[in-house]
């Protein structure tokens, strides 16, 4: 163990972009192990691009095409800021399909999530009993936004695990 402590890591090896395919390519024919002993890579690194070239492949046009758009709306979101990210929470009413509760901060945390309800349900007039829907983000877990929703007597619903579509409506 106090070996591999004095070894020094080596830098990052960057590949073009037809090296990997190349690469995966010859990891099909002789295994992964193989070509990674052929290439001078770590199996990790071949299974790491095999797994991003099958979620590539899985995903539909549509998917990508939106996945380009939000990426290059976050970039332009930090060009408007002048100060990096500015995070937005916001809450809807499915029925209305209002914004009723909005937030925003240099962080995304607990507090972002905790005031955009705050607010939603100071437009509300307090409600009890609303069903309060969000994904399994750690902020929705957090102590300060569960008793947030106890305290107003709200129904907390989240996704179900790995299957982030649901919010969707």
């Amino acid at each position: 163990m106090a070996a591999q402590k004095n070894q020094k890591k080596s830098p990052r090896r960057r590949f073009s972009t037809e090296f990997k395919p190349e690469a995966l390519g010859l990891a099909e024919q002789v295994g992964v192990a193989g070509a990674a002993k052929q290439l001078g890579l770590q199996e990790s690194q071949l299974h790491g691009w095999r797994k991003k070239d099958r979620f590539e492949a899985s995903r539909s046009e549509t998917e990508k095409e939106q996945a380009i758009a939000n990426a290059r709306l976050k970039r332009q979101l930090a060009k408007w800021t002048g100060e990096g990210w500015l995070y937005l929470a916001v809450v809807l009413e499915l029925f209305s399909r209002m914004v009723v509760g909005w937030a925003m901060d240099k962080r995304m945390n607990a507090k972002l999530d905790t005031d955009a309800l705050q607010m939603a349900l100071w437009r509300r007039r307090m409600p009890k009993g609303v069903i309060v829907h969000s994904d399994r983000g750690s902020q929705y877990y957090s102590k300060k936004y569960q008793a947030l929703i106890k305290k107003q007597k709200l129904i907390c619903s989240m996704s179900a695990k790995g299957n982030p579509y649901d919010n969707a409506f």
